[in-house]
């Protein structure tokens, strides 16, 4: 038997609702039965409850960690070490850092929301931009994956073919495949037309995430049964396995030269792996037990990361401090789901968006520490953002909608 899959959803989408109050609380939704059944049935088996990680641990033993062959296509670059920062002559880091950005001109948002994106049927769980054909997909609680004209709100494609909620999806660095996460415990690569590439991807439990390698065809997926994978994408073959983790892991994502993942679980930690040699290099302890979301490196960083957290907060960190180095706090009141840096005309990892339980998508300036403004408009909790060109942000929601937003910075 499987461990039971575990899903961040609002508790009383549980009883089939979809649109549940602002402040819903999400939680841990656990299935009592099988989950390859119909959606309509399937529902009528979940029930709320605190997971217990006992369940998951009786099924998974600890391992050691035996990573396969990487594919030729992919350089290897063994590390017994976190990435090294080089340094500039003047013996400064070359690596850009937005934490210790120098110019501090106060800035404001002027934001419009301009497009709603309505055709899912269940609470949507994420969504992604791909640039190189100007597309947006969500995806959701009705199983589906769906393709949308972000000028028009018109709907273009409906993937179907996983057998459960699809929790994640991605675009591919060129834009030319689609990977998709599902609690039917597998994840899949679809081209752009919707046509299922390969084999499908299996976990021994729900797939939470999904992430392309910001540089190539890999991709990691993390899920219920505690571990975090690495896939080569057009190949469907499985590169490693990740073991250490003790709880559900809720995010994975590459660092910005592909050579390590961070991913954080319910064990109230956050793990450094090097992706050739499959080693855990560093463990980080979230501070008072707090658990962690989601997980975002700065753009082109392999050392600046936010971590989305369940205590309402965002916290910045630079892994060489093994501890937070900043806190965003204030404004959500419920917890953050989702977190992205971002540029819409400020530099690139100087503002930082946040998606809330609580139905808010916050901009914070990343320089002051400080909120710039406040996103309204979703009605129920906000599962994901992603940015588009132009100082355009999308955002997919438990309210069954995705939205577009334009937002525009301004110097005060």
């Amino acid at each position: 038997p499987h461990p039971p899959a575990v899903h961040l959803m609002p508790t009383n989408m549980a009883n089939g609702h979809h649109q549940p109050p602002a402040d819903q609380p999400w939680t841990k939704v656990v299935p009592s039965t099988a989950t390859h059944l119909p959606t309509a049935q399937r529902r009528q088996h979940f029930h709320v409850a605190p997971l217990d990680n006992s369940a998951v641990s009786a099924h998974i033993q600890e391992q050691r960690v035996s990573p396969a062959t990487p594919p030729s296509s992919i350089p290897r670059r063994a590390s017994d070490h976190a990435p090294a920062v080089s340094k500039a002559s003047d013996g400064q880091q070359s690596e850009r850092n937005p934490l210790k950005h120098q110019e501090k001109t106060p800035w404001s948002i002027i934001f419009n929301e301009a497009t709603v994106f309505a055709g899912h049927t269940e609470a949507l769980t994420s969504c992604d931009y791909n640039a190189a054909q100007d597309r947006l997909m969500t995806t959701g609680l009705d199983c589906t994956i769906r393709i949308w004209n972000p000028a028009t709100g018109e709907q273009l494609k409906a993937f179907h073919g996983h057998k459960g909620f699809v929790t994640a999806c991605g675009y591919s660095f060129d834009g030319q495949y689609i990977a998709s996460a599902s609690d039917d415990e597998t994840v899949r690569v679809w081209d752009t037309e919707g046509r299922k590439l390969n084999t499908e991807r299996k976990h021994t439990g729900a797939v939470i995430c999904a992430e392309w390698s910001k540089h190539d065809y890999r991709i990691v997926s993390g899920s219920a049964d505690r571990t975090v994978r690495v896939w080569d994408g057009k190949r469907g073959t499985k590169i490693l396995t990740l073991r250490g983790h003790t709880g559900v892991v809720s995010g994975a994502t590459f660092s910005g030269d592909d050579a390590h993942i961070m991913s954080v679980a319910d064990d109230h930690t956050m793990r450094l792996w090097d992706v050739y040699t499959g080693k855990e290099l560093m463990l980080f302890q979230n501070p008072n037990q707090q658990k962690s979301n989601s997980v975002c490196y700065a753009p082109g960083s392999t050392t600046v990361l936010a971590t989305a957290c369940q205590d309402a907060t965002v916290k910045l960190w630079d892994y060489r401090t093994k501890s937070p180095v900043a806190t965003l706090r204030g404004k959500h009141k419920g917890s953050v789901q989702h977190c992205l840096f971002g540029g819409f005309g400020a530099p690139d990892g100087a503002l930082l968006v946040s998606a809330g339980s609580d139905s808010k998508i916050v901009v914070w300036d990343v320089r002051t520490k400080t909120p710039l403004s406040t996103l309204k408009g979703h009605t129920a909790a906000v599962s994901r953002c992603t940015a588009g060109p132009g100082g355009l942000l999308y955002s997919s929601s438990a309210d069954a909608s995705a939205r577009k937003w334009s937002l525009t910075v301004q110097a005060q």
